[in-house]
């Protein structure tokens, strides 16, 4: 039973820094940014601010389900594309960096594209 415990915790350990190692900050983006020509940074760029926004979509969703307050209020005839979401983390990141630019550009960029989504669609 003890070496069960030993081995679950290793497993729950290796998970949440794995889990933690993958997000990227607004340096990493910018960077990637930079570097057009390479087509696979920037697909998995897509991917990743995808994954993203379809994350924020669905826990919406959820908390639309639930009747709690959502973190941000899109309008029903609006679909946020990949085109919108970067707008969106561009224009988010453009006003911290005059803010904070130091400690702005190890934030992640989830956490700026949401703040971003709360402020261009705010709940009433």
């Amino acid at each position: 039973m003890k070496k069960l415990c030993v081995v679950l915790i290793v497993l729950i350990l290796a998970l949440v820094i794995s889990t933690a190692d993958s997000t990227i900050s607004v340096k990493e983006y910018k960077e990637k940014v930079a570097t057009p020509s390479d087509a696979i940074a920037s697909q998995q760029l897509n991917i990743y601010i995808g994954g993203i926004t379809t994350g924020f979509l669905q826990a919406n969703l959820e908390l639309q389900r639930m009747k709690s307050p959502m973190l941000y209020c899109q309008p029903d005839n609006f679909t946020i594309n990949m085109k919108n979401a970067v707008e969106i983390l561009h224009q988010e990141i453009s006003l911290w960096e005059e803010v904070v630019p130091k400690a702005f550009s190890e934030m992640s960029i989830s956490w700026v594209l949401l703040k971003g989504l709360i402020k261009t669609f705010p709940c009433k």
